[in-house]
């Protein structure tokens, strides 16, 4: 059976799609489209199919039919059933691994999270947590999730980038003075050129 990733590369360029071009209309980070037509991947999951097929003018019943040549897998019903009940609508929030804060080359998305839209800030980010320097309240390996325009608040924990590092800490205002506090010590907030508060933690168990 051919790989499926080079079934998508196929459909891809028969619409006469670059990576750069199927990346965006997608939703996908570059990286990972480069990883699925290369045939990096074994099974493509659901988000996933119904990311290509958007990304390709198709529904996920035909992109299936290509790859698996059956109709698309569903999620589970009795998991999509509560929210159908509560008539959530949900929005995806882009997970990423380094923090692009700074001006520079875009950096790929590795996965996304989805919450609900019903009084969740609009502008939300996420970013896998490297190192334990606010270990026990965020732990290496957690997702943060920031507003990237969220107003910040003396007992925040704050996303921040110093010396074009990200780094977390919890906001102190000491005799007027703020300032950023983590298990490594103490700095002032003004060596902070961009910051964000950190509104949700995501830790997977497994």
């Amino acid at each position: 059976m051919e790989n499926w990733g080079f079934i998508i590369k196929r459909l891809m360029e028969s619409r006469g799609l670059s990576q750069s071009e199927f990346a965006a209309k997608s939703g996908l980070g570059q990286s990972h489209i480069s990883r699925i037509v290369n045939g990096d991947y074994k099974t493509p999951s659901y988000d996933t199919i119904v990311k290509l097929a958007s990304g390709l003018s198709m529904s996920t019943a035909q992109i299936s039919k290509e790859i698996f040549g059956q109709s698309a897998p569903q999620p589970p019903t009795d998991a999509l059933e509560p929210l159908r009940r509560l008539q959530v609508e949900l929005q995806s929030v882009p997970i990423y691994t380094d923090f692009p804060f700074h001006a520079g080359d875009p950096v790929d998305v590795a996965e996304y999270a989805y919450l609900s839209r019903k009084g969740a800030p609009k502008h939300l980010e996420g970013y896998l947590v490297k190192g334990t320097c606010l270990e026990p309240d965020i732990k290496d390996g957690d997702i943060i999730i920031v507003d990237r325009e969220g107003a910040i608040d003396n007992g925040d924990i704050l996303a921040c980038l110093i010396d074009g590092e990200l780094h977390l800490a919890r906001l102190r205002k000491v005799a007027d003075e703020l300032w950023l506090e983590n298990r490594y010590g103490t700095r002032k907030f003004t060596e902070c050129t961009v910051s964000a508060p950190v509104v949700r933690i995501e830790r997977k168990l497994k």
